[in-house]
């Protein structure tokens, strides 16, 4: 090597060691200072998810929250404050555990000035709530005064994270991810639409090729899930089936359909609808069980909706309606507003499951109290059962279910009213 050469090699180590993107994770005696200058000069998504991100992961928790929190003021690109959340979010180098403060580095971006920092943060706070806290700040705030001082394993239980992460899974083209669905990968399940309408999509759960339904018909159970409604709570849907129901029924899954992109009610309904909508979901649902009896056999006793948080409203509202299908109703963790439903008259005879905790910051247990005095004093049929905890599927969610349902089909056996 000529003198030249070793001078340009020595003189590129030292240039390398002076630049503030030489700072490694695995130095201890990095400076603060010194993380902030590096961040403060980073460019693009990709350098901070990938790169910066990955390395700040691996630093002492408490140490890294120090450092995003002097940092954020300081960060103007909305490239580089994505990326970081997504560092943090996924946390490849850690799994299968979460990163102690991811909570409280998420709340930084849900703190943002930015819009759009705000909802890229939303979309990651809804795997540990299970609640789309989009342009709802309040809200998000009840939780996060609750939850965000908790390490993420309290707040999420360590049986019930990796199923909230597989449930938020999904591929850009719609389809559910193949590796969120292993364990229950021999469950039945078909992803239709009623009549080839693309907007009426569903998937139907259980009653394998060569299986026999029961004598009077298959017990059906239509779950609408909450949050944003859509394709990616497929896997834990199917878990819902195989843990909490069993082969005596089916599950029809409608997927809840997107009208605009600023939409806020996930599933609309004739009284409470959003811009563009061709049809409610009071339509959508007695669509679906329509197509499924074209399939299969159905015991018309036992039609049930399961729904929570976002989707219970209309669950109510498909419960209200004078020639539904749906015989009883599982409603947990959600709101009841009489401003957002038809006359509660038509309630009479129908059979109500509610499922709420009195610790709910989200959906407060004043609904469900509610709820249960105002559809009774009509004349159904109601029970309200409680959880500890709050807001999500708490505890043992599938026992839960199974308990309720069970509770549901007790009911249907002895009809108190003619309504059906």
């Amino acid at each position: 090597m000529t003198r030249e050469s070793i001078t340009v090699v020595a003189l590129l180590i030292l240039i390398g060691c002076l630049v503030p993107q030489c700072v490694s994770a695995n130095d201890a005696s990095v400076p603060l200072e010194s993380w902030l200058e590096r961040l403060k000069t980073l460019e693009g998504h990709k350098a901070a998810a990938f790169r910066v991100g990955p390395e700040l992961v691996k630093l002492d928790p408490d140490f890294a929250l120090k450092v995003m929190e002097a940092a954020w003021p300081e960060l103007t690109d909305f490239q580089v404050k994505r990326g970081l959340l997504k560092a943090f979010h996924f946390g490849k180098s850690l799994r299968p555990k979460k990163h102690p403060r991811v909570l409280k580095i998420l709340h930084l971006g849900m703190s943002d000035r930015d819009e759009k920092v705000r909802q890229y943060a939303a979309a990651y706070v809804k795997e540990y709530a299970l609640e789309d806290f989009s342009g709802r700040p309040q809200a998000y705030a009840q939780w996060y005064e609750k939850h965000g001082d908790l390490p993420v394993e309290q707040v999420v239980p360590s049986d019930q994270l990796r199923q909230r992460s597989v449930v938020l899974k999904q591929h850009k083209n719609g389809r559910v991810n193949e590796e969120a669905l292993k364990d229950v990968a021999d469950i039945p399940s078909l992803d239709l639409t009623v009549n080839n309408n693309r907007r009426m999509r569903y998937f139907l759960i259980g009653a394998g090729k060569n299986a026999e339904a029961p004598p009077k018909g298959y017990n059906l159970v239509v779950i609408m899930p909450g949050g944003g409604g859509g394709a990616n709570f497929h896997p834990f849907v199917r878990r819902i089936y195989k843990h909490a129901l069993g082969k005596s029924f089916l599950v029809a899954q409608p997927v809840a359909f997107k009208w605009h992109k600023k939409q806020k009610i996930v599933w609309p309904t004739r009284i409470h609808p959003t811009i563009g909508q061709k049809f409610a979901t009071e339509d959508f649902v007695e669509a679906v069980i329509n197509d499924v009896k074209k399939r299969h056999k159905i015991n018309d006793r036992n039609i049930f909706t399961l729904s929570w948080s976002s989707s219970g409203p209309a669950a109510y509202a498909i419960s209200l309606q004078k020639n539904t299908a749906v015989r009883g109703s599982f409603v947990a963790m959600s709101v009841f507003r009489r401003n957002w439903l038809p006359p509660l008259d038509t309630a009479k005879g129908h059979i109500y499951y509610l499922l709420h905790s009195p610790q709910d910051k989200i959906c407060p247990f004043s609904h469900a109290k509610q709820a249960k005095v105002d559809l009774t004093g009509v004349g159904a049929l109601v029970r309200l059962e409680t959880y500890k905890g709050g807001h999500g599927w708490r505890g043992n969610p599938y026992g839960n279910i199974r308990n309720g349902m069970t509770w549901l089909m007790k009911q249907t056996q002895s009809p108190r009213s003619s309504k059906y």
